[in-house]
């Protein structure tokens, strides 16, 4: 089965991210059309199974958006006015509906690092962020 998931550690509390927000958008020029919002379960994952599957997983440009800072004010973390990270928007792209679809994502309580796969042919680059690679998690 072909799909996108993901899975959100915060490796400050060395546990999953439980509770967090998930806004998925697909993007088609200037126009973002939100898809679905989901929340991570205790494992940091999604229930139900993979965010995008079937008709809807089909190339294109998509974003997802963790609610970082809800998730930390609810970890009781105090969060500075604006937060440093509130709204973390992870922008990507298909090229093969037919590969897998994978996003990891380590909040730390002073940065966020990404290990996203989108496709298993995909070409690593580190950026300041993180790095995306072809190897899901």
């Amino acid at each position: 089965m072909t799909g996108l998931t993901t899975h959100v550690l915060d490796t400050a509390s060395g546990k999953p991210a439980e509770g967090l927000r998930i806004d998925l958008f697909h993007l088609e020029g200037e126009v973002r059309r939100h898809m679905k919002t989901v929340k991570t379960n205790s494992d940091g994952r999604v229930d139900g199974g993979p965010i995008l599957i079937g008709d809807s997983f089909k190339a294109g440009t998509y974003e997802l958006v963790f609610h970082a800072g809800d998730y930390l004010r609810a970890e009781g973390i105090a969060l500075p006015h604006p937060a440093f990270l509130d709204l973390v928007p992870i922008r990507f792209g298909i090229a093969d509906p037919e590969s897998l679809g994978h996003n990891t994502d380590d909040f730390l309580r002073a940065g966020i690092h990404g290990n996203g796969a989108t496709d298993h042919r995909s070409v690593s680059s580190k950026t300041a962020c993180g790095c995306v690679s072809g190897i899901p998690c």
